[in-house]
């Protein structure tokens, strides 16, 4: 703007006129800006002293809002804790009659039972004589749940031929494996030597009693027991349904060998294999549960799994089978006898007879 009117008053048809004012005229320019720029000033100083007024005003009150919520608070608080006080007091009444009551009943109940003492006693030692009573016939028939089984029974399986007997055992086998998932697995505590232990007392209606391996569990023998036999032939091609096959094998996975325990069901002679039933670990992810299983296993297989660490057994009737076979022979001699007698009888009577005759 300045230099505008400069350039305006310094142009050549005025020149002459205002060439000797130009510097007043200046000045009273100078002069007016200076004077503009002041009020200016004045002015943004006069509105930041108002914006800052209002900013205190503003402080000001929020401090006085902050102090009237704080007071708020404080009373809320304080009607709080009045309210917790009068709730602690009634509930210690509270709790006060109860106790009392309490006494009350306790001092009831003494004197009743001190009426009743006596009988009380009597009732407790009946029922404490009871609970013996079944606690003793629980663990007899836990303990004799194998061995318990009628006379006729016992009886059928002494008297039995042992082709009979492995047979009744293959038949148990047979049955186990075919019955459901419920029935036919064992659960996470079973093992082969259990299932075994099972299957011979089911078989024999709990005559036989199946010994424990020697010397530990990781043998292929079974310590002396008069039940259990060796078979004369421990070939696995001779084995005979029914039997029992002890045996340590050798795990393909890891190399270790491990004790198992099968009861053979089929020998077939052509196609040179055996199928057993065996109570063993289920594949993943159930691996720690046993359950039975009916597969068929070679010759060849078997032999090189075992290396001939294996035992062949038939189940017995025991000592009871032999007393039983004695009593059999010596009627069977005693009735030889018998009729031997007769026979001689008969023949000195026709003799005499005869000699009487030719005299």
């Amino acid at each position: 703007m300045l230099k505008v009117c400069v350039t305006f008053l310094a142009t050549k048809k005025r020149r002459p006129i205002m060439r000797k004012n130009i510097k007043h005229v200046l000045l009273f320019l100078f002069f007016v800006m200076i004077c503009v720029s002041v009020m200016l000033a004045s002015r943004v100083q006069a509105e930041k002293v108002r914006l800052h007024e209002i900013y205190l005003k503003q402080k000001q009150y929020k401090l006085e809002r902050q102090q009237e919520e704080l007071e708020i608070q404080r009373a809320l608080e304080f009607e709080k804790q009045i309210k917790i006080a009068k709730e602690r007091a009634y509930f210690k009444q509270l709790q006060d009659e109860q106790e009392e009551a309490i006494k009350e009943l306790e001092v009831q109940a003494f004197k009743s039972l001190g009426d009743s003492l006596n009988a009380g006693h009597a009732a407790l030692a009946k029922v404490r004589t009871r609970v013996q009573i079944e606690k003793k016939l629980q663990k007899k028939k836990f303990l004799n749940r194998r061995t318990y089984v009628h006379p006729k029974r016992r009886l059928t399986w002494v008297k039995i031929t042992q082709e009979e007997r492995n047979h009744r055992i293959m038949l148990q086998a047979e049955h186990d494996v075919s019955q459901p998932d419920r029935i036919r697995c064992k659960g996470v505590n079973s093992n082969c030597k259990k299932y075994i232990f099972e299957l011979i007392s089911n078989a024999s209606g709990g005559v036989a009693k199946v010994p424990f391996t020697y010397p530990n569990a990781y043998g292929w023998k079974w310590y002396e027991n008069e039940f259990a036999k060796e078979v004369e032939s421990q070939e696995i091609s001779n084995a005979r349904p029914g039997q029992i096959v002890q045996m340590n094998y050798n795990v393909y996975e890891n190399g270790r060998r491990l004790p198992h325990t099968f009861t053979i069901v089929k020998n077939d002679l052509k196609k040179k294999l055996i199928w057993v039933v065996e109570n063993a670990r289920r594949k993943p992810p159930d691996k720690s549960t046993y359950c039975l299983r009916r597969i068929s296993i070679k010759w060849s297989e078997f032999e090189k799994r075992t290396s001939g660490r294996y035992t062949i057994y038939h189940m017995t009737g025991g000592r009871e089978t032999e007393i039983h076979m004695a009593k059999k022979k010596i009627r069977e001699h005693k009735e030889i006898f018998q009729q031997n007698s007769a026979n001689t009888k008969e023949y000195e009577l026709v003799y005499s007879t005869l000699l009487d005759s030719s005299i």
